[in-house]
């Protein structure tokens, strides 16, 4: 079910020359998405850009996530192509930003075309 959030940005790193890598702590969001949902995210408190932006979910990582400094954290690659993907550009570490989801119809994904490991 799908609820309104904040979050706490934890990086927001330049991939390459227009693509971006922002990280979020959003455990409610990130212990119940799944594969196919996205998140609707407020860009700034400005009037401009005034609608929510639909970003796909590149990465999430669940409260029993192994890696303990991205538990809780979901991760959204996003390319600079207009001004509500130029102001998130300056979102910062430990900056608050809002949040919708998880929307849209998730899935399962399948389980692994590789056989099991011979010992």
């Amino acid at each position: 079910m799908p609820f309104q959030t904040e979050g706490t940005v934890i990086k927001n790193e330049r991939i390459q020359s227009l693509y971006f890598l922002l990280g979020i702590d959003c455990p409610p969001i990130a212990n119940q998405i799944k594969p196919g949902q996205f998140v609707m995210l407020k860009v700034s408190d400005d009037r401009a850009p005034l609608l929510r932006r639909p970003f796909s979910v590149y990465q999430s990582c669940p409260d029993h996530y192994l890696e303990k400094t991205k538990r809780g954290c979901l991760f959204i690659l996003y390319k600079i192509v207009g001004k509500g993907t130029r102001k998130m550009t300056a979102l910062e570490k430990g900056q608050k930003v809002n949040l919708i989801g998880p929307l849209g119809n998730g899935f399962t994904l399948p389980p692994s075309p590789l056989p099991p490991a011979l010992f």
